[in-house]
């Protein structure tokens, strides 16, 4: 009787033993680990039902007219039921309007810099500095380059934070009309211009923009295509991440482009288009959840 307990003992301290291994052999190893769920896989989560919502609702309309009212109204239901709030976007103040951002979620490195391109200042860097400050309180550096044809105030404000260029952003480089502020109102007027791929290559030479701000006062249609998959910028290899976007109103043939536009960015699940308004003109914000470097930084 007292070997059978004996035996009993042994036994149950080896099951034991042997649990405890079989435990430890199935943990996941640190190569393992990024095969878990991770916040960054709830908030692409977020985004991927985003698009579905959205090229649901913008199927519903097939004018141009009817959908420059109703785009805003439309998207912006998915805002609410998909609950971009739970992705941590910063609101940035301007004197006339607010910028959205998603902020780094990876801790910074003794390098660790952000590329902040502006297409259009405007006279109002109030948004960047808060941007500056919000980037520097997480440890992160910011270089500017901001580019508008109006040297009045925009060189002396852009270049208190980077580096200002003179000149108009466009579909090609040439001499040609834009619309301007001068005092008080915006007017046409005869500017030079700069196509985005040159530059970017050869004037910035960078090849991934963490935040890109384009202002361009009805030349953001000729630049549509660049946004695309397979467009000019992804075919030599450069990336944004996140795009704060103006598009204004204009006759009908524009806002066919615009329809066409937004169909397609949701169409192709690489944007997702947040935090529409819609005043004379649309503001949108606009993340690349279809790169995995926008994606690991950012959710």
């Amino acid at each position: 009787m007292v070997r059978w307990s004996t035996f009993t003992a042994v036994f149950g301290f080896l099951l034991s033993v042997y649990a405890v291994y079989f435990l430890i052999q199935t943990l996941p190893s640190s190569n393992d680990t990024k095969n878990l769920k991770k916040p960054s896989s709830l908030k692409k989560k977020i985004l991927e039902k985003w698009t579905e919502c959205a090229r649901k609702q913008l199927d519903k309309v097939h004018t141009a007219e009817e959908f420059w009212l109703q785009f805003v109204p439309l998207i912006s239901y998915c805002d609410y039921t998909e609950k971009i709030e739970k992705l941590g976007l910063v609101g940035l103040k301007n004197d006339d309007e607010i910028k959205y951002a998603l902020m780094p979620t990876r801790s910074p490195t003794d390098n660790s810099t952000l590329s902040f391109v502006t297409l259009g200042i405007g006279k109002d860097i109030t948004a960047e500095k808060a941007f500056r400050n919000e980037s520097t309180e997480r440890g992160y550096h910011v270089k500017f380059f901001g580019a508008d044809p109006i040297t009045e105030e925009n060189e002396q404000l852009y270049s208190q934070i980077g580096e200002y260029f003179p000149f108009a952003i466009g579909g090609k480089t040439e001499i040609g009309s834009a619309s301007v502020f001068k005092n008080g109102t915006y007017q046409p007027e005869e500017v030079s211009h700069v196509e985005l791929l040159q530059f970017l290559k050869n004037d910035l030479k960078i090849r991934e923009i963490d935040h890109l701000w384009l202002d361009a006062e009805g030349a953001e249609f000729v630049l549509f295509d660049y946004f695309y998959n397979d467009g000019p910028l992804e075919r030599n290899g450069i990336v944004f991440c996140q795009m704060n976007l103006e598009v204004h109103i204009g006759d009908i043939n524009r806002k066919i482009e615009f329809m066409k536009f937004a169909k397609r960015l949701t169409s192709e699940k690489r944007f997702v288009v947040l935090k529409s308004v819609h005043i004379s003109h649309i503001r949108m914000f606009l993340f690349n959840f279809g790169n995995p470097s926008c994606v690991n930084k950012y959710l």
